[in-house]
């Protein structure tokens, strides 16, 4: 008994899915049917049992036109993962089911078979697991007697037990030669101990009907590595290039001859070993385009890098654009709050008098009329010239705002680190360079055009809600607010990336960032207002405020490139410490000890040198006891 498909056409929405699938099947076989996703392997099976309808094409079991004769349908068992009938069915209810649809279904050998998983046919499919569940749908296959089985990713999010009892009951079952298996699955390694033969669908056609022995005999895979990183012509022309990691490459030669053979060792390697050809490496050589199989790598790699992120985003955009509405409809509510209790001109006599005493300057030569309008104004007027004032950095921006960039940078990092998906990064051949730009410049710009976004939507909504005479910002100020944007995202994200980046957990990456961050902000601003009071000649105005965005600027570029080579250097063998390099343990207790003791002050007894004294062996002490910790997984390295 063979089956024989010819030529089978499927168009699923006006797209061909399949375009002249021709094969053959005979009894005895185990045969892989392998793919990229959504190739149409589901589409195969689907067509051939006839639950499609196929618009070209002969399927043949005997020379019989499964068209013609649908009673040979019977020795075809196929069961659809997505369109199972039976969920809620109890297992001797699926049983008597089948037996209706299979007059060859041994309903003892079905039930002896789950009796053996230990599984009772009182209970209900649906709650069974889902390895249990792939185990009855394989007793199915195996009591109904159709000699031909279709199994599409059976293996699938199974644990290695359940695997292994699955592949024991297909090998026995195809050992009396009465029955042949077809199975689609991703688990390639499963599939290279289990298969005889394997058919690879590109195109919507069997490109390949492979015979693993025979494949091996004149293929093989090499590792190599050269005096220099150029890799040499024979490999890029003879050979299919897997990884690349450094000067050591593996390559696939799909006909290596002797010439290949005499050509490779002409190019002198300085090591040249053989490797066991897979499934997965043969899957590699078939699907990945000739010389560019580490550049396709990579656009995936990257794209997937990006794609990563997207909720976390999103979640970010849709916060940073509500958190600017509160803040604008405060903000209106505010200014139409202070309309209505002006002063009036005796009240602002007596505030002028009080303020003389005081030696306050604000009401100095003004008119009550000039109060009166100063009032209307959302904006002083008189800060008109100014790239930014407190009033405009207050309406703008707070805590929050500056928070933000730092926890979506933390955030970005930490996810990748927590779900191993640096593990994956790291032990493949990308370069690191090329995902560490990715991940920082796509979050960024995202989180800076929220920011952007959210201060053109509040900027909007002040002409919108007060007259625009009376909204007071001026060219400069909105200049101002733009490069101020670029500074904060700028800095506090290259931040929350660089301590994302190098801490080795999300709980660390936390408290380091948050106190850490605070801890040098609070000794930044006694730093500034302790120079700008101590300082005659000093900044003010526009040209201070420059000099903070270009320090910010090039502090946020040094980190970038500082952040991007540590990510090369990282070594996942200290997972389990604080800092993925641990050298770095000496940077931040250096940092600890310029910020800390400074930025707390006179906490202690309002005495400086006990405050300063306590906060520097405090530190001390969390440096010893840190580097003791680390100390006895630094040995077993």
């Amino acid at each position: 008994m063979s089956l024989t498909i010819t030529k089978l056409q499927k168009k699923i929405a006006d797209q061909a899915v399949l375009n002249n699938i021709t094969f053959s099947l005979s009894l005895g076989q185990v045969v892989g049917l392998v793919g990229p996703n959504g190739i149409g392997k589901t589409t195969i099976f689907r067509t051939v049992t006839h639950q499609y309808r196929a618009d070209g094409g002969t399927i043949e079991l005997d020379e019989q036109d499964l068209t013609d004769h649908p009673e040979q349908r019977e020795n075809l068992f196929y069961l659809d993962n997505q369109h199972l009938f039976f969920r809620k069915y109890r297992l001797d209810k699926i049983a008597g089911d089948y037996q209706l649809l299979y007059a060859t279904f041994d309903q003892a050998r079905f039930m002896a078979l789950i009796e053996k998983f230990g599984l009772q046919g009182s209970q209900r499919f649906q709650s069974l697991s889902k390895g249990y569940q792939a185990l009855v749908m394989v007793a199915l296959a195996l009591a109904s007697g159709a000699p031909y089985v279709f199994l599409d990713e059976p293996f699938d999010g199974l644990d290695l037990l359940i695997r292994e009892r699955i592949v024991n009951l297909v090998v026995d079952a195809v050992a009396d030669g009465k029955r042949t298996f077809l199975i689609a699955s991703h688990n390639l390694v499963e599939l290279d101990g289990l298969s005889d033969r394997v058919l690879f669908v590109k195109a919507g056609r069997i490109s390949q009907d492979l015979t693993l022995e025979d494949v091996r005999q004149q293929a093989i895979k090499l590792q190599l590595v050269f005096k220099t990183k150029a890799i040499p012509d024979v490999i890029r022309e003879q050979g299919r290039i897997l990884t690349i990691r450094g000067r050591v490459i593996e390559a696939v030669f799909p006909h290596f001859t002797p010439e290949v053979k005499a050509a490779i060792a002409a190019e002198e390697p300085v090591l040249n070993e053989s490797l066991p050809l897979s499934l997965s490496d043969l899957f590699k050589v078939e699907f990945r385009a000739k010389n560019a199989e580490v550049k396709m790598g990579e656009d995936r790699l990257l794209k997937l890098v990006r794609s990563r992120h997207k909720v976390l985003l999103r979640v970010m955009v849709v916060f940073v654009l509500l958190l600017s509405a509160v803040n604008l409809g405060q903000s209106i509510q505010n200014y139409h709050n202070e309309q209505k209790y002006v002063m009036d001109l005796a009240q602002f006599e007596e505030s002028k008098q009080e303020a003389k005493k005081n030696h306050l300057t604000f009401y100095n030569n003004k008119s009550y009329e000039e109060y009166r309008e100063d009032q209307r104004h959302l904006f002083i007027p008189n800060q008109k010239g100014q790239l930014l004032s407190d009033l405009i950095s207050g309406r703008f921006f707070t805590v929050v705002s500056y928070l933000i960039p730092l926890i979506v940078g933390l955030a970005i990092a930490s996810i990748d680190q927590a779900s191993g998906f640096n593990a994956a990064i790291f032990s493949s051949g990308f370069r690191r360079r090329g995902v560490f730009a990715t991940r920082y410049w796509y979050g960024f710009l995202i989180l800076l055009g929220a920011m952007m976004l959210g201060s053109g939507i509040t900027i909007l909504g002040y002409y919108v809600a007060i007259p625009a005479m009376y909204v007071g910002l001026s060219g400069m100020n909105l200049l101002g607010v733009l490069l101020m944007n670029i500074a904060v995202v700028s800095f506090m994200y290259t931040i929350g990336t660089a301590i994302g980046t190098i801490f080795a957990s999300p709980f660390w990456m936390g408290v380091f960032g948050l106190f850490g961050t605070w801890f040098g902000a609070t000794a930044a601003d006694r730093l500034i207002y302790s120079t700008m009071r101590s300082n005659p000649v000093r900044l003010s105005g526009n040209n201070l405020f420059f000099a903070y965005f270009i320090a910010a600027m090039v502090i946020s570029i040094i980190g970038y490139f500082a952040t991007r080579w540590l990510f090369d250097h990282i070594s996942l063998e200290n997972a389990g410490n604080v800092l993925l390099l641990p050298k770095l343990r000496w940077v931040v207790m250096i940092y600890a000890l310029a910020v800390i003791p400074y930025g707390l002050g006179q906490w202690l007894l309002n005495n400086e040198l006990l405050s300063y004294t306590v906060s520097i062996i405090a530190i001390l002490a969390l440096g010893f006891w840190w580097w003791y910790r680390e100390r006895p997984q630094k040995k077993l390295a």
